[in-house]
């Protein structure tokens, strides 16, 4: 059997496929090595994994995961998934590998992923073979949940948002300054925090203000991001990116990439690429 994950930090999604194709699909809460340590990522692992009945254990999982480009947050999650899969050989990547790979299978091409985080890389043959520089919600991740929130949130307490969209926030939300700030300094996963307004964002994306916000973060993240990559090929995988897909393929056109692809979510052409991988 094989299992194979693509996890942002708000939310994991795991499918299961047993030895005669059969697909079974599940979810689990997200994961960030940056923000976790090994025990804190399998006890969060352990309430719905415990839950599923697998037919065989697994022989293969392939996990794709949000802060996992580097070696050190790859060998946390793996040791975590370890203690489910003792058995197994697992395979930790970036969740930008994931991306490249739902989007393009072995082909070349510009893979961006824009959920809570943001990412971009160029891949060929399976593999990535170069990435723009990725730091975090904190100093980079334009045009991500995080940054969206965060941006709405920055106008709304300076009192630079406008006022229909001020009393609208506090309607759907009843934001307060001092909790606004707790959870954003001290709380846990500030990232998931920030990136929960981005709904409200996308319920008006055709309000002048939100859309200029919006293009404004996306420019940032072309001419940050994207533009320093060599290709024209591009794609777009996260629940931004197909939140405002419209603005999307409208500023990719802009920039020079027609016909862009976006997914909302890789993992079925995830399990596709690996199955056809070990056919």
């Amino acid at each position: 059997m094989m299992l194979i994950a693509d996890s942002g930090s708000t939310s994991t999604g795991w499918c299961s496929v047993g030895r005669e194709g059969k697909r079974r699909y599940f979810t689990t809460p997200g994961i960030n090595p940056y923000q976790q340590k090994t025990d804190e990522i399998s006890g969060g692992l352990q309430k719905k994994l415990s839950e599923q009945e697998f037919v065989d254990p697994p022989e293969k999982v392939f996990f794709y995961g949000s802060g996992c480009l580097f070696r050190s947050p790859r060998e946390r999650v793996g040791k975590a998934l370890a203690v489910f899969f003792p058995e197994a050989d697992i395979e930790v990547h970036s969740d930008l590998l994931g991306a490249a790979r739902a989007l393009f299978g072995n082909e070349r091409g510009i893979a961006v992923v824009l959920g809570t985080g943001t990412s971009a890389g160029v891949c060929h043959s399976g593999m990535i073979t170069q990435t723009s520089v990725s730091l975090g919600y904190v100093l980079g991740d334009p045009a991500s949940g995080a940054f969206l929130g965060k941006e709405l949130l920055r106008h709304y307490l300076e009192g630079s948002l406008p006022g229909h969209l001020a009393e609208a926030l506090k309607d759907e939300y009843r934001p307060e300054p001092a909790e606004i700030l707790e959870k954003v300094y001290t709380g846990p996963y500030p990232n998931r925090y920030l990136a929960s307004f981005v709904p409200f964002l996308g319920k008006r994306k055709g309000d002048p203000f939100v859309r200029s916000m919006v293009e404004s973060a996306l420019c940032r993240l072309f001419e940050q991001y994207i533009r320093k990559l060599p290709g024209d090929h591009l794609g777009w995988v996260g629940s931004v990116a197909w939140m405002f897909r419209g603005m999307v393929r409208e500023l990719s056109a802009r920039y020079g990439y027609a016909d862009p692809l976006i997914l909302q979510d890789p993992l079925v052409r995830l399990v596709d690429y690996h199955l056809a991988e070990y056919s």
